[in-house]
């Protein structure tokens, strides 16, 4: 098969991925098309008896295919734009959500000066590494589980030029500073809601990173509990947490001592950044 226009290659795609039932059809298609062309989508429709070459056109099909295997697209082209800079993603990570934006500007907002953090979890870096750009006389560090994720997290910060100590760590266990901030985007999501994903997550993004026992609280409870040897005086920490978690990380933090500073709601008024404070 051969697509002759890009005029042709838009129809294609968007035919077959509302056959599918992918959201966004036409979106994905004009993506595909902007991205393997070099055109910008806002300008394809000047484009549209424009010949593609036989590698345009197989190079699209391919994507095509994947797409209606209802791969996201952000590891279809292996990058993806987290505060507005480009970050590399594969399947070792999870694709950054417009919603943990949130988190890098709380953070940031709240906190001048000099400042030493630790991103639990880092996974692409897209945390860690934005703050660091944001904040450069900060010190950064950044932990995760996974060594396949940490590599991410390298390239990442070399293509952005920044400097992020990056850890093999389960939570606190190789971690022997402490810390003015923490911040993590832990995995929350319990076996139940994990069941109802979407396709796009549930076959292509890695479980390690989302789902948790506990319906969803154990990383939460385990980084308060394990925290406050690595927390400065006035120390701060910052979570991303579902959106029907708020009273829950309300009881853990009471357990275990800390302060809810306060919760804020993300862009459908759902609770979504978490602020906290030890007691002591």
């Amino acid at each position: 098969m051969h697509l002759e226009t890009i005029r042709q290659a838009l129809q294609y795609m968007e035919d077959i991925f509302q056959d599918k039932g992918l959201d966004n059809s036409q979106y994905d298609a004009r993506n595909i098309v902007s991205q393997i062309t070099r055109i910008p989508q806002l300008e394809l429709n000047l484009h549209y008896h424009r010949l593609l070459t036989s590698d345009e056109s197989a190079t699209i099909i391919q994507c095509a295919l994947r797409r209606v295997s209802y791969e996201p697209l952000q590891y279809i082209f292996g990058e993806t734009c987290f505060m507005g800079f480009d970050f590399q993603v594969n399947h070792d990570v999870l694709i950054p959500r417009k919603e943990t934006e949130l988190l890098v500007e709380r953070v940031v907002q709240d906190n001048e000066g000099n400042k030493t953090l630790l991103d639990i979890g880092t996974g692409s870096g897209n945390i860690a590494l934005s703050i660091s750009k944001l904040r450069s006389s900060w010190q950064v560090d950044a932990c995760d589980i996974s060594e396949k994720a940490l590599q991410v997290a390298r390239i990442n910060a070399l293509s952005l030029g920044v400097e992020v100590n990056f850890i093999l760590s389960d939570l606190f266990s190789e971690i022997r500073k402490s810390y003015d901030l923490i911040v993590s985007n832990p995995p929350y999501i319990s076996p139940e809601d994990y069941n109802n994903l979407s396709p796009e997550v549930k076959s292509f993004e890695p479980q390690e990173a989302l789902l948790a026992s506990e319906n969803g609280y154990y990383y939460y409870r385990r980084i308060l509990h394990e925290a406050t040897g690595h927390l400065n005086p006035g120390g701060l920490i910052y979570f991303e947490i579902g959106y029907n978690q708020g009273s829950g990380i309300n009881k853990i933090a009471e357990k275990l001592d800390y302060r809810v500073v306060d919760i804020q709601r993300d862009y459908q008024h759902f609770d979504r950044i978490v602020k906290l404070s030890p007691k002591y």
